[in-house]
Protein backbone atom coordinates (compact mmCIF):
# COMPACT_ATOMS: atom_id res chain seq x y z
CA UNK A 1 0.00 0.00 0.00
CA UNK A 2 2.39 2.43 -1.53
CA UNK A 3 1.83 5.78 -4.16
CA UNK A 4 3.91 4.36 -7.04
CA UNK A 5 2.43 5.61 -10.01
CA UNK A 6 5.67 6.85 -11.22
CA UNK A 7 7.87 3.85 -10.60
CA UNK A 8 6.04 0.56 -11.42
CA UNK A 9 2.86 2.34 -12.01
CA UNK A 10 4.53 4.04 -15.13
CA UNK A 11 6.15 0.41 -16.40
CA UNK A 12 2.67 -0.72 -16.45
CA UNK A 13 1.29 2.34 -18.73
CA UNK A 14 4.71 1.95 -20.54
CA UNK A 15 3.79 -1.80 -21.32
CA UNK A 16 0.52 -2.09 -21.58
CA UNK A 17 -0.03 0.92 -23.68
CA UNK A 18 2.52 -0.82 -26.26
CA UNK A 19 0.57 -3.88 -26.81
CA UNK A 20 -3.03 -2.44 -26.91
CA UNK A 21 -1.45 -0.64 -29.67
CA UNK A 22 0.48 -3.53 -31.25
CA UNK A 23 -2.82 -5.55 -31.15
CA UNK A 24 -5.55 -3.10 -32.18
CA UNK A 25 -7.67 -4.67 -35.18
CA UNK A 26 -7.16 -8.16 -34.59
CA UNK A 27 -8.59 -10.59 -32.43
CA UNK A 28 -6.35 -9.75 -29.88
CA UNK A 29 -7.34 -5.99 -29.23
CA UNK A 30 -8.34 -4.64 -25.77
CA UNK A 31 -12.33 -5.20 -24.55
CA UNK A 32 -13.91 -2.11 -24.31
CA UNK A 33 -14.59 -2.24 -20.93
CA UNK A 34 -10.88 -2.92 -20.36
CA UNK A 35 -9.88 -0.01 -22.52
CA UNK A 36 -11.69 1.93 -20.61
CA UNK A 37 -10.34 0.65 -17.09
CA UNK A 38 -6.94 1.40 -18.47
CA UNK A 39 -7.80 5.13 -20.26
CA UNK A 40 -8.74 6.20 -16.60
CA UNK A 41 -5.78 4.67 -15.06
CA UNK A 42 -3.57 6.72 -17.46
CA UNK A 43 -6.05 10.05 -18.04
CA UNK A 44 -7.35 10.48 -14.53
CA UNK A 45 -4.27 9.01 -12.55
CA UNK A 46 -0.78 9.42 -14.50
CA UNK A 47 -1.62 12.05 -16.20
CA UNK A 48 -2.38 14.19 -12.59
CA UNK A 49 1.04 13.41 -11.15
CA UNK A 50 3.45 14.39 -14.34
CA UNK A 51 5.19 18.37 -15.08
CA UNK A 52 7.14 19.06 -18.47
CA UNK A 53 9.63 16.28 -18.16
CA UNK A 54 8.67 14.61 -14.59
CA UNK A 55 6.82 12.57 -13.15
CA UNK A 56 6.28 13.68 -9.54
CA UNK A 57 8.50 12.68 -7.32
CA UNK A 58 6.26 11.66 -4.57
CA UNK A 59 4.91 9.14 -6.49
CA UNK A 60 7.94 7.24 -7.50
CA UNK A 61 8.96 5.92 -4.23
CA UNK A 62 12.89 3.83 -4.18
CA UNK A 63 12.94 5.41 -7.72
CA UNK A 64 14.08 8.50 -6.60
CA UNK A 65 17.27 7.42 -6.08
CA UNK A 66 18.03 6.85 -9.23
CA UNK A 67 20.09 9.08 -12.01
CA UNK A 68 17.74 10.86 -14.98
CA UNK A 69 14.68 9.22 -13.69
CA UNK A 70 12.44 10.70 -16.40
CA UNK A 71 9.08 10.18 -17.87
CA UNK A 72 10.12 11.16 -21.44
CA UNK A 73 13.68 10.95 -21.80
CA UNK A 74 15.12 13.20 -24.93
CA UNK A 75 18.66 11.06 -25.44
CA UNK A 76 17.92 9.46 -28.73
CA UNK A 77 21.39 7.23 -28.34
CA UNK A 78 19.63 5.82 -25.02
CA UNK A 79 17.60 2.89 -25.46
CA UNK A 80 15.76 1.86 -26.72
CA UNK A 81 14.68 -0.79 -23.60
CA UNK A 82 17.50 0.43 -21.26
CA UNK A 83 17.99 3.17 -20.39
CA UNK A 84 14.98 3.50 -21.88
CA UNK A 85 15.42 5.52 -25.31
CA UNK A 86 12.22 7.87 -26.14
CA UNK A 87 10.96 5.35 -28.54
CA UNK A 88 9.62 3.34 -25.00
CA UNK A 89 8.91 6.50 -23.00
CA UNK A 90 5.40 7.31 -22.05
CA UNK A 91 5.53 10.54 -24.98
CA UNK A 92 5.54 7.92 -27.61
CA UNK A 93 2.88 5.14 -25.94
CA UNK A 94 0.46 7.82 -25.39
CA UNK A 95 1.22 9.07 -29.14
CA UNK A 96 0.61 5.64 -29.87
CA UNK A 97 -2.47 5.05 -27.89
CA UNK A 98 -3.90 8.63 -29.11
CA UNK A 99 -3.69 7.39 -32.88
CA UNK A 100 -6.87 4.83 -32.01
CA UNK A 101 -10.66 5.47 -31.94
CA UNK A 102 -11.41 5.57 -28.30
CA UNK A 103 -14.04 6.80 -26.80
CA UNK A 104 -11.52 9.31 -24.75
CA UNK A 105 -9.19 10.08 -28.03
CA UNK A 106 -9.18 13.79 -27.72
CA UNK A 107 -8.33 13.38 -23.94
CA UNK A 108 -4.94 10.83 -24.96
CA UNK A 109 -4.17 13.50 -27.72
CA UNK A 110 -3.49 16.41 -25.22
CA UNK A 111 -1.74 14.23 -22.79
CA UNK A 112 0.64 12.90 -25.74
CA UNK A 113 0.98 16.39 -26.95
CA UNK A 114 1.92 17.63 -23.75
CA UNK A 115 4.50 15.22 -22.94
CA UNK A 116 6.06 15.32 -25.88
CA UNK A 117 6.23 18.86 -25.41
CA UNK A 118 4.33 20.03 -28.64
CA UNK A 119 4.13 23.84 -28.95
CA UNK A 120 0.48 25.33 -28.23
CA UNK A 121 -0.26 21.79 -26.34
CA UNK A 122 -2.60 23.04 -23.65
CA UNK A 123 -2.34 22.77 -20.66
CA UNK A 124 -4.13 20.18 -17.89
CA UNK A 125 -5.56 22.44 -14.73
CA UNK A 126 -7.74 21.22 -12.06
CA UNK A 127 -7.14 20.23 -8.38
CA UNK A 128 -7.51 16.08 -7.06
CA UNK A 129 -7.79 13.86 -4.14
CA UNK A 130 -6.26 10.26 -4.15
CA UNK A 131 -8.17 9.39 -1.91
CA UNK A 132 -7.09 5.87 -1.78
CA UNK A 133 -3.72 7.42 -1.66
CA UNK A 134 -3.27 10.13 0.73
CA UNK A 135 -2.05 11.61 -2.25
CA UNK A 136 -3.70 15.72 -3.36
CA UNK A 137 -2.18 17.08 -6.92
CA UNK A 138 -2.95 20.75 -7.71
CA UNK A 139 -2.31 22.11 -11.16
CA UNK A 140 -2.15 25.59 -13.14
CA UNK A 141 -1.31 26.87 -16.43
CA UNK A 142 1.75 27.86 -14.66
CA UNK A 143 2.94 25.36 -11.63
CA UNK A 144 1.76 22.01 -10.18
CA UNK A 145 2.20 21.01 -6.80
CA UNK A 146 1.80 18.39 -4.88
CA UNK A 147 0.96 16.68 -1.13
CA UNK A 148 1.90 13.09 0.13
CA UNK A 149 0.37 12.01 2.94
CA UNK A 150 0.79 9.09 5.62
CA UNK A 151 -2.01 7.31 7.37
CA UNK A 152 -2.90 4.02 9.01
CA UNK A 153 -3.94 2.92 5.51
CA UNK A 154 -0.65 3.56 3.61
CA UNK A 155 3.08 2.97 3.87
CA UNK A 156 5.56 5.48 3.99
CA UNK A 157 7.81 3.68 0.88
CA UNK A 158 10.12 0.86 0.72
CA UNK A 159 14.15 0.08 0.67
CA UNK A 160 14.87 -2.87 -1.57
CA UNK A 161 17.66 -3.78 -4.04
CA UNK A 162 19.38 -0.95 -1.77
CA UNK A 163 17.61 1.47 -3.31
CA UNK A 164 15.93 4.12 -0.70
CA UNK A 165 18.23 4.67 1.97
CA UNK A 166 17.50 7.69 3.41
CA UNK A 167 13.70 7.76 2.04
CA UNK A 168 12.36 7.92 5.68
CA UNK A 169 10.21 11.23 5.31
CA UNK A 170 8.88 11.07 1.88
CA UNK A 171 5.29 10.48 2.82
CA UNK A 172 5.15 13.40 5.79
CA UNK A 173 3.97 16.17 3.77
CA UNK A 174 6.28 15.97 1.21
CA UNK A 175 5.09 18.99 -0.84
CA UNK A 176 6.74 19.57 -4.18
CA UNK A 177 6.77 22.26 -6.90
CA UNK A 178 7.16 21.95 -10.17
CA UNK A 179 6.98 25.08 -12.95
CA UNK A 180 9.14 23.40 -15.58
CA UNK A 181 9.39 20.02 -13.79
CA UNK A 182 13.37 20.22 -13.66
CA UNK A 183 13.39 21.89 -10.25
CA UNK A 184 14.70 18.60 -8.11
CA UNK A 185 16.70 17.18 -10.98
CA UNK A 186 19.36 14.90 -9.83
CA UNK A 187 19.31 16.93 -6.64
CA UNK A 188 19.08 13.85 -4.55
CA UNK A 189 22.71 12.79 -3.71
CA UNK A 190 23.03 16.49 -2.10
CA UNK A 191 19.51 16.41 -0.13
CA UNK A 192 19.09 17.02 3.27
CA UNK A 193 17.26 14.20 3.60
CA UNK A 194 15.82 15.37 6.97
CA UNK A 195 14.62 18.68 4.81
CA UNK A 196 12.26 17.04 2.42
CA UNK A 197 10.20 19.74 0.93
CA UNK A 198 6.79 20.53 3.09
CA UNK A 199 7.85 18.21 5.56
CA UNK A 200 8.06 18.39 9.39
CA UNK A 201 11.11 16.19 10.82
CA UNK A 202 13.23 15.50 13.31
CA UNK A 203 17.07 17.09 12.77
CA UNK A 204 20.65 15.81 12.54
CA UNK A 205 19.31 12.06 12.19
CA UNK A 206 17.40 10.09 10.37
CA UNK A 207 16.33 8.01 13.07
CA UNK A 208 12.90 8.63 14.44
CA UNK A 209 12.51 6.05 16.85
CA UNK A 210 10.86 3.76 14.87
CA UNK A 211 11.85 -0.19 13.82
CA UNK A 212 11.53 0.32 10.25
CA UNK A 213 11.49 3.84 9.49
CA UNK A 214 11.25 3.70 5.85
CA UNK A 215 8.66 1.06 5.12
CA UNK A 216 6.83 2.18 8.03
CA UNK A 217 2.86 1.69 8.04
CA UNK A 218 1.51 5.29 9.68
CA UNK A 219 -0.24 5.12 12.53
CA UNK A 220 -2.94 8.06 12.29
CA UNK A 221 -6.39 8.13 10.61
CA UNK A 222 -6.82 11.91 9.93
CA UNK A 223 -4.99 12.10 6.39
CA UNK A 224 -6.97 13.28 3.24
CA UNK A 225 -8.47 15.55 1.26
CA UNK A 226 -11.37 17.83 -0.11
CA UNK A 227 -11.72 19.00 -3.32
CA UNK A 228 -14.11 20.61 -5.62
CA UNK A 229 -12.19 19.79 -9.12
CA UNK A 230 -10.48 23.10 -9.19
CA UNK A 231 -9.93 23.88 -5.27
CA UNK A 232 -8.70 21.73 -2.63
CA UNK A 233 -7.65 21.07 0.80
CA UNK A 234 -5.26 18.36 2.11
CA UNK A 235 -4.50 17.88 6.03
CA UNK A 236 -2.77 15.19 8.08
CA UNK A 237 -2.06 13.75 11.50
CA UNK A 238 1.59 14.08 11.45
CA UNK A 239 3.30 11.47 14.07
CA UNK A 240 6.58 9.53 13.59
CA UNK A 241 7.99 8.62 16.66
CA UNK A 242 7.97 10.88 19.06
CA UNK A 243 7.33 13.88 17.08
CA UNK A 244 3.50 14.96 16.43
CA UNK A 245 2.19 17.50 14.09
CA UNK A 246 -1.19 18.98 12.85
CA UNK A 247 -0.27 19.68 8.84
CA UNK A 248 -2.59 21.89 6.16
CA UNK A 249 -2.52 23.17 2.88
CA UNK A 250 -4.88 25.30 1.14
CA UNK A 251 -5.01 25.39 -2.66
CA UNK A 252 -6.12 28.52 -4.48
CA UNK A 253 -5.72 29.98 -7.86
CA UNK A 254 -1.92 31.84 -7.69
CA UNK A 255 -0.87 30.41 -4.69
CA UNK A 256 -1.42 28.14 -1.62
CA UNK A 257 -0.57 28.20 1.82
CA UNK A 258 0.43 25.75 4.58
CA UNK A 259 -0.52 25.70 8.34
CA UNK A 260 1.40 23.54 10.76
CA UNK A 261 0.07 24.03 14.47
CA UNK A 262 0.45 21.33 17.70
CA UNK A 263 4.05 20.50 16.32
CA UNK A 264 5.61 18.69 19.77
CA UNK A 265 8.65 16.72 20.39
CA UNK A 266 8.38 14.36 23.08
CA UNK A 267 11.32 13.53 25.46
CA UNK A 268 13.58 14.45 23.37
CA UNK A 269 15.67 17.44 24.31
CA UNK A 270 18.57 16.90 22.30
CA UNK A 271 17.07 17.48 18.56
CA UNK A 272 15.87 20.59 16.90
CA UNK A 273 12.52 20.37 14.76
CA UNK A 274 11.72 21.73 11.38
CA UNK A 275 9.54 22.20 8.86
CA UNK A 276 11.07 22.24 5.57
CA UNK A 277 9.91 25.14 2.87
CA UNK A 278 11.19 23.81 -0.38
CA UNK A 279 14.82 22.40 -1.34
CA UNK A 280 14.98 22.49 -5.28
CA UNK A 281 18.24 22.86 -7.17
CA UNK A 282 19.60 27.02 -6.95
CA UNK A 283 18.24 28.88 -10.50
CA UNK A 284 18.93 32.49 -10.70
CA UNK A 285 19.09 35.14 -7.66
CA UNK A 286 17.66 34.80 -4.28
CA UNK A 287 15.70 37.82 -2.99
CA UNK A 288 14.23 38.65 0.46
CA UNK A 289 12.11 41.44 2.11
CA UNK A 290 15.35 42.10 5.10
CA UNK A 291 17.92 42.38 1.73
CA UNK A 292 18.71 45.04 -0.73
CA UNK A 293 20.51 42.81 -3.03
CA UNK A 294 20.66 38.78 -3.92
CA UNK A 295 21.50 36.92 -1.01
CA UNK A 296 23.96 33.61 -0.92
CA UNK A 297 25.67 31.40 1.63
CA UNK A 298 23.59 30.48 5.36
CA UNK A 299 21.25 33.33 6.84
CA UNK A 300 18.69 32.90 9.98
CA UNK A 301 16.03 35.86 9.96
CA UNK A 302 13.71 36.24 13.27
CA UNK A 303 11.88 39.35 12.43
CA UNK A 304 9.05 40.67 14.52
CA UNK A 305 7.05 41.10 10.89
CA UNK A 306 6.25 39.59 8.18
CA UNK A 307 9.29 38.56 5.69
CA UNK A 308 9.28 37.08 2.24
CA UNK A 309 11.75 35.47 -0.07
CA UNK A 310 11.89 35.12 -4.06
CA UNK A 311 13.54 32.88 -5.72
CA UNK A 312 13.39 30.99 -9.54
CA UNK A 313 10.04 32.77 -10.16
CA UNK A 314 8.55 31.56 -6.48
CA UNK A 315 7.48 33.93 -3.86
CA UNK A 316 7.57 32.41 -0.22
CA UNK A 317 5.39 34.88 2.23
CA UNK A 318 5.92 34.24 6.53
CA UNK A 319 3.66 35.08 8.92
CA UNK A 320 5.53 37.68 11.95
CA UNK A 321 7.79 35.99 14.59
CA UNK A 322 8.88 32.97 12.30
CA UNK A 323 12.51 31.67 12.82
CA UNK A 324 13.16 31.08 8.71
CA UNK A 325 16.13 29.92 8.17
CA UNK A 326 17.73 29.74 3.99
CA UNK A 327 20.56 28.41 2.35
CA UNK A 328 21.77 29.52 -1.31
CA UNK A 329 24.80 27.41 -1.67
CA UNK A 330 26.81 24.28 -2.69
CA UNK A 331 25.84 20.91 -0.93
CA UNK A 332 27.61 17.22 -1.85
CA UNK A 333 26.89 14.12 -1.58
CA UNK A 334 27.15 10.65 -3.43
CA UNK A 335 24.49 8.60 -5.35
CA UNK A 336 25.75 5.89 -3.54
CA UNK A 337 24.42 6.82 -0.09
CA UNK A 338 21.10 6.91 -1.16
CA UNK A 339 20.89 3.94 -3.88
CA UNK A 340 22.82 1.80 -5.72
CA UNK A 341 24.76 4.37 -8.19
CA UNK A 342 28.43 5.58 -7.88
CA UNK A 343 30.30 6.74 -5.01
CA UNK A 344 31.83 9.19 -6.45
CA UNK A 345 30.87 12.77 -4.71
CA UNK A 346 28.63 15.40 -6.49
CA UNK A 347 28.07 18.65 -5.66
CA UNK A 348 25.29 20.78 -6.98
CA UNK A 349 23.90 24.17 -6.06
CA UNK A 350 20.86 24.03 -3.84
CA UNK A 351 18.51 26.80 -2.42
CA UNK A 352 16.84 25.52 1.13
CA UNK A 353 14.64 27.65 3.27
CA UNK A 354 12.95 25.92 6.41
CA UNK A 355 11.31 27.36 9.44
CA UNK A 356 13.45 26.42 13.01
CA UNK A 357 10.95 25.18 15.46
CA UNK A 358 13.51 24.58 18.21
CA UNK A 359 15.20 21.85 20.07
CA UNK A 360 12.14 19.56 21.49
CA UNK A 361 9.68 22.04 20.76
CA UNK A 362 5.92 22.00 22.19
CA UNK A 363 3.27 23.05 20.52
CA UNK A 364 5.08 25.11 17.56
CA UNK A 365 3.24 26.33 14.94
CA UNK A 366 4.25 27.93 11.59
CA UNK A 367 2.17 30.07 8.35
CA UNK A 368 3.13 30.62 5.11
CA UNK A 369 1.81 31.40 1.71
CA UNK A 370 3.77 30.35 -1.39
CA UNK A 371 3.37 32.20 -4.64
CA UNK A 372 4.59 30.40 -7.85
CA UNK A 373 5.01 31.40 -11.37
CA UNK A 374 5.10 35.43 -9.71
CA UNK A 375 7.54 38.27 -10.54
CA UNK A 376 9.20 39.61 -7.38
CA UNK A 377 7.17 42.62 -7.09
CA UNK A 378 4.25 40.34 -7.28
CA UNK A 379 5.36 39.17 -3.77
CA UNK A 380 6.48 42.30 -2.53
CA UNK A 381 2.50 43.54 -3.82
CA UNK A 382 1.07 39.96 -1.85
CA UNK A 383 2.73 40.32 1.38
CA UNK A 384 1.50 43.62 1.62
CA UNK A 385 -1.90 43.19 0.39
CA UNK A 386 -2.40 39.02 0.95
CA UNK A 387 -5.29 37.61 -0.52
CA UNK A 388 -5.96 35.14 1.73
CA UNK A 389 -6.53 35.60 5.57
CA UNK A 390 -5.97 32.90 7.88
CA UNK A 391 -8.94 31.96 10.25
CA UNK A 392 -7.40 29.60 12.83
CA UNK A 393 -4.65 27.77 12.95
CA UNK A 394 -4.70 25.35 15.97
CA UNK A 395 -4.72 21.56 16.56
CA UNK A 396 -8.23 21.47 16.41
CA UNK A 397 -9.16 23.86 13.88
CA UNK A 398 -7.25 25.20 10.58
CA UNK A 399 -8.94 27.12 8.10
CA UNK A 400 -7.78 29.88 5.58
CA UNK A 401 -10.00 32.27 3.71
CA UNK A 402 -9.30 33.44 -0.16
CA UNK A 403 -11.11 36.86 -0.37
CA UNK A 404 -11.32 37.37 -4.05
CA UNK A 405 -12.60 33.57 -4.38
CA UNK A 406 -14.98 34.35 -1.14
CA UNK A 407 -13.93 30.63 -0.57
CA UNK A 408 -13.12 29.49 3.08
CA UNK A 409 -11.47 26.18 3.21
CA UNK A 410 -11.49 24.00 7.26
CA UNK A 411 -10.18 21.61 8.68
CA UNK A 412 -12.38 20.60 11.65
CA UNK A 413 -10.29 17.75 13.77
CA UNK A 414 -13.28 17.34 16.01
CA UNK A 415 -16.88 19.36 16.11
CA UNK A 416 -16.60 22.82 16.25
CA UNK A 417 -17.42 26.11 14.65
CA UNK A 418 -15.57 28.99 13.19
CA UNK A 419 -16.34 32.53 12.81
CA UNK A 420 -15.35 33.32 8.98
CA UNK A 421 -16.51 36.13 6.75
CA UNK A 422 -19.51 33.91 5.07
CA UNK A 423 -20.93 33.61 8.26
CA UNK A 424 -20.57 31.10 11.13
CA UNK A 425 -19.76 27.41 9.89
CA UNK A 426 -20.45 24.29 12.52
CA UNK A 427 -19.59 20.81 11.88
CA UNK A 428 -21.36 18.15 14.34
CA UNK A 429 -18.04 15.86 13.26
CA UNK A 430 -14.68 16.21 12.46
CA UNK A 431 -14.42 16.68 8.63
CA UNK A 432 -12.91 19.07 5.92
CA UNK A 433 -14.39 21.57 3.95
CA UNK A 434 -14.98 23.84 1.42
CA UNK A 435 -17.95 26.48 1.51
CA UNK A 436 -18.13 29.16 -0.79
CA UNK A 437 -21.15 31.33 -1.62
CA UNK A 438 -23.69 30.79 -5.14
CA UNK A 439 -26.21 32.52 -6.64
CA UNK A 440 -29.00 31.36 -3.82
CA UNK A 441 -26.59 30.63 -1.04
CA UNK A 442 -24.18 28.07 -0.82
CA UNK A 443 -22.08 25.54 -1.99
CA UNK A 444 -20.31 23.11 0.56
CA UNK A 445 -17.77 20.64 -0.41
CA UNK A 446 -17.32 17.95 2.56
CA UNK A 447 -15.26 14.41 3.03
CA UNK A 448 -13.71 12.42 6.15
CA UNK A 449 -9.92 12.06 6.53
CA UNK A 450 -10.78 9.53 8.08
CA UNK A 451 -12.26 6.96 5.55
CA UNK A 452 -15.20 6.01 6.92
CA UNK A 453 -19.21 6.67 6.34
CA UNK A 454 -21.44 8.86 7.94
CA UNK A 455 -23.78 11.66 7.58
CA UNK A 456 -22.19 15.34 8.40
CA UNK A 457 -24.09 17.82 9.52
CA UNK A 458 -22.91 21.02 8.26
CA UNK A 459 -24.48 24.83 9.75
CA UNK A 460 -23.56 27.80 7.49
CA UNK A 461 -25.20 30.94 8.60
CA UNK A 462 -27.65 28.86 10.66
CA UNK A 463 -28.89 26.74 7.35
CA UNK A 464 -28.25 23.26 8.14
CA UNK A 465 -27.30 20.57 6.17
CA UNK A 466 -26.66 17.14 5.89
CA UNK A 467 -24.03 15.34 3.56
CA UNK A 468 -24.09 11.39 3.51
CA UNK A 469 -19.98 10.67 3.09
CA UNK A 470 -19.22 7.50 1.58
CA UNK A 471 -17.73 4.37 2.44
CA UNK A 472 -16.86 1.51 0.19
CA UNK A 473 -14.18 2.77 -2.49
CA UNK A 474 -15.36 6.11 -2.60
CA UNK A 475 -14.38 6.71 1.67
CA UNK A 476 -12.56 9.96 2.16
CA UNK A 477 -14.12 10.91 -1.71
CA UNK A 478 -15.42 14.46 -1.39
CA UNK A 479 -19.12 14.97 -1.16
CA UNK A 480 -21.13 18.62 -2.66
CA UNK A 481 -24.01 19.96 -1.59
CA UNK A 482 -25.79 23.32 -1.70
CA UNK A 483 -28.06 25.06 0.51
CA UNK A 484 -30.24 27.95 -0.01
CA UNK A 485 -29.83 30.83 1.93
Amino acid sequence: MQLYGGGYGLDFANVVGRFVTYSWGTHFQIPADRMALFSAFLLDGQQWMIRGNTFDYAAVSREIARLDEMVVPKDQTAGPVTPMGPAYSLGNVMALLASEPTPRQKELTAFAERLNGKSGAGEFTGNKQFWCSDFMAHRRSGFYTSVKMLSNRMLNGELINSEGKKSVHLSDGANYLYLTGNEYTNIFPVWDWTKIPGTTAIQGTLDTGEQNAIAARGTTVFDGGVSDGRYGLAAMDLARGKLVAKKAWFFFDSTYVALGAGITLVGDMEHAVATDVNQPLLKGDVLSSESTGPVSGKHSYDPVKQVWFYHDHVGYIFAPHTKVWLSAGPQSGAWSEIGTGPSIPVTEQVFDLWIDHGTGPQNASYEYIVAPNATAADVSKLAEHPEVEVLSNTAETQAVYNVSLKLAEIAFRSAGALETPLGIVEADHSCLLLVRPVADGWRVTASNPENQPFTLHVTVKEKRLAIELPGGNFAGSSEQVDVKE
